[in-house]
């Protein structure tokens, strides 16, 4: 658990600077389902969607999280942090 905490801070480090540098700022919010766990990041000016992902475990979800990341900039016209 402690190791997805971890994982998740980096995470949230990672959509800071990705905001920062864009000028914005984002919300994170994971939730469970039965199904799994569900990761969706919101622009907070606007409330639209940035990026969702959804998966069986934490682990999961930030993974595709982080590789989904740089497709979520370019639809949005967002500069890519690495």
């Amino acid at each position: 658990m402690s190791q997805d905490i971890e994982n998740f801070n980096k995470l949230k480090a990672h959509l800071r600077r990705v905001a920062a540098k864009n000028k914005d700022r984002f919300e994170t919010c994971v939730t469970w389902t039965p199904k799994g766990y569900n990761l969706e990041v919101k622009e907070t000016a606007d409330g639209h969607t940035f990026l969702a992902v959804d998966g069986p475990t934490i682990f999961v979800i930030i993974d595709r999280a982080e590789a989904a990341l740089p497709e979520a900039c370019e639809s949005w016209g967002y500069e890519y942090v690495g």
